[in-house]
């Protein structure tokens, strides 16, 4: 239709609607992606308090892993 415009044809009178084919979730959307699941874990359970105070230790506790390993392997 937009090479038919651009060469001169008419355009269309109303709104053009494309049917939607699907969404593809890439990584890049996820906002609390990492290689490492427990990275991830770890950054969702910071994310889902973010109105807490948490310490570190918290953190390491919930995806069962220490803190130090934790950070050696953050995102």
């Amino acid at each position: 239709m937009l090479d038919g415009i651009l060469r001169g044809g008419s355009r269309p009178e109303g709104p053009v609607t494309v049917p939607l084919r699907g969404i593809v979730e890439r990584r890049s959307s996820q906002i609390l992606a990492a290689d490492d699941p427990r990275v991830t874990r770890a950054l969702r359970f910071m994310w889902d308090r973010l109105e807490e105070p948490l310490r570190s230790s918290d953190v390491a506790d919930c995806v069962k892993t220490s803190r130090v390993t934790l950070d050696r392997h953050r995102a």
